[in-house]
C-alpha cells in the first residue's frame, strides 16, 4: 500500500522535470487573405497572385523553419504594400515579425506602412523596434527623427540626429535637418543646429 503513492509521486516529479524543457509556444498568427485586386492593372494581379500562391506553399510544405514562414510572410506582405494594399499587408508583416522576432526589415517596412496610412504612433513605435534591434541603423534613426520633428517633439529627434551624425557625418541631409531644427523655437533644439547629420535612406532591403 506504500508503494503506489511513491510511484505517483515520482510521475509527477518527472513531469515537472520534462516541462521546465518544453520548447516555447508557438507565435499567434493571423489570417493572410487575397484582398480586392479588381482596380489593379492585369500585371500586378498576377504578381499578388502568384506571391500568395508561394506563400501558401511554404507554409503548407512540412518542416518548414519560423524563418522560411516568415520570409514568405514578408513576402506578401512586401508586394501587398508595394501595390498599395495596405490593410491586406499588416497581417503579413505582422506575422513575419512573430516569426522572426530579431529581423529588423518587418518592423521598417510595418513603419513606412503606417506612416503611408497617416497611423504616426504606429510608425513610431515600429521605428523604435527597428533600433532595439539594431541600433546604429542610420536611416531609421532618420525617419524617427523626422517624425518626431514633425510632432513638434525636437528634444527627442536631437538624440537620433546626432546619433545618425556619428555614424554618418557627410550626408548631404544635413542641412535639411539643421533648418528644420533651427526653425523650433526651443532652446536645446537650437543647439541641434550643429548636431544634426540626417541620412538620405538610401536602403536596399531585399
Amino acid at each position: 500500500m506504500i508503494g503506489r503513492p511513491c510511484v505517483c509521486l515520482l510521475v509527477v516529479i518527472g513531469a515537472s522535470c520534462g516541462s521546465s524543457h518544453s520548447t516555447p509556444p508557438a507565435p499567434t498568427l493571423l489570417e493572410v487573405t487575397l484582398p480586392d485586386l479588381s482596380r489593379a492593372d492585369a500585371s500586378v494581379q498576377q504578381q499578388v497572385r502568384e506571391r500568395f500562391a508561394a506563400m501558401q506553399q511554404t507554409l503548407a510544405r512540412h518542416g518548414t523553419t519560423d524563418a522560411e514562414r516568415g520570409q514568405a510572410y514578408g513576402d506578401m506582405g512586401k508586394i501587398l504594400q508595394a501595390s498599395e494594399y495596405y490593410d491586406a499587408a499588416e497581417p503579413a508583416y505582422l506575422n513575419a515579425q512573430r516569426l522572426m522576432p530579431r529581423e529588423p526589415r518587418w518592423p521598417y517596412f510595418l513603419a513606412h506602412l503606417h506612416k503611408s496610412k497617416g497611423d504616426v504612433a504606429r510608425s513610431i513605435t515600429s521605428f523604435r523596434r527597428v533600433l532595439e534591434i539594431v541600433p546604429d541603423d542610420v536611416p531609421t534613426l532618420i525617419w524617427l527623427g523626422r517624425m518626431y520633428l514633425d510632432q513638434g517633439q525636437p528634444d527627442q529627434a536631437e538624440q537620433l540626429f546626432v546619433h545618425a551624425r556619428q555614424l554618418a557625418p557627410r550626408e548631404p541631409a544635413v542641412l535639411h535637418g539643421r533648418i528644420r531644427c533651427r526653425a523650433i523655437p526651443s532652446p536645446r533644439a537650437r543647439s541641434c543646429g550643429r548636431d544634426v547629420r540626417p541620412a538620405a535612406d538610401r536602403r536596399s532591403r531585399s
